[in-house]
């Protein structure tokens, strides 16, 4: 049976996000253009939520929210770009239960990158330096996309100062993608290219702050957005799935 997390309509509600670590399931989801959160645990068939957090009363902008656990920490990182701002916030979030709660309504981190509206396309824990990864991007103009190692040290966040900056932009929204490969401890990031739309994957290695990039490849020449890709570990295979963006616009699956 479905639980609702937020009864009200909100019609950016199209970007919400779920996450999980400490016993609970993190929902992100979106009230007049304010982002929220709450945490609900697991009992058989059943999910129960908690109250409401609000970490801040600002605008976002399309619902560009992210959520990760950090088990490192013991913590949850929530990023949500500024509406009409060049900025990402971001927040440790502890929880107890289904308790949440922040330190205060500013931010832990800012990510300040230059483009307005930044998109917040991941947040995602890399278990090798046990740091939480966070990719901003605009495909608008050459506002190309970042990926910032974040640490987090007791209440504090730090972000790094050297970014890893993707070469060459998106074509459309939602055409990047980052996924890890726990066989090799690598990074494979996907790029859905600006001019052409085919899918291009990059093979980064992490080592504290900063990334080291393989050569840009292309691994399919089929024009595709909505990308949807995780690694096999059993097979030892990417699955790549996405829309294959053209007359059709139907889904499609690559290994």
């Amino acid at each position: 049976t479905p639980v609702v997390v937020n009864s009200s309509t909100d019609s950016s509600s199209n970007r919400n996000r779920l996450a999980y670590g400490n016993g609970v399931f993190v929902a992100i989801f979106t009230a007049g253009n304010v982002a929220n959160m709450k945490a609900g645990t697991v009992s058989g068939n059943s999910i129960t939520f908690g109250s409401a957090l609000t970490p801040s009363n600002s605008s976002i902008n399309s619902n560009q929210t992210n959520v990760s656990y950090n088990p490192n920490a013991n913590k949850f990182i929530f990023a949500k770009n500024v509406n009409n701002s060049t900025s990402v916030d971001l927040w440790i979030v502890s929880n107890s239960g289904s308790t949440l709660s922040v330190a205060s309504s500013s931010a832990d981190a800012t990510i300040t990158n230059g483009g307005n509206d930044y998109r917040v396309w991941t947040n995602i824990y890399d278990p090798d330096t046990n740091k939480t990864i966070i990719g901003v991007d605009n495909y608008v103009g050459s506002n190309y996309g970042k990926l910032y190692p974040v640490t987090i040290s007791g209440s504090s966040l730090s972000v790094s100062s050297t970014p890893y900056s993707m070469t060459g932009g998106a074509y459309e929204d939602y055409s990047n993608e980052l996924i890890y490969d726990s066989t090799n401890n690598k990074w494979l990031l996907l790029q859905c290219n600006e001019t052409s739309n085919y899918i291009n994957g990059t093979v980064l290695t992490a080592s504290g702050n900063t990334f080291t990039a393989g050569t840009k490849t292309v691994l399919s020449s089929d024009p595709a957005r909505y990308l949807g890709s995780y690694y096999d570990t059993v097979r030892e295979n990417f699955i790549i799935g996405y829309q294959y963006y053209t007359k059709g616009y139907y889904g499609k699956l690559g290994k």
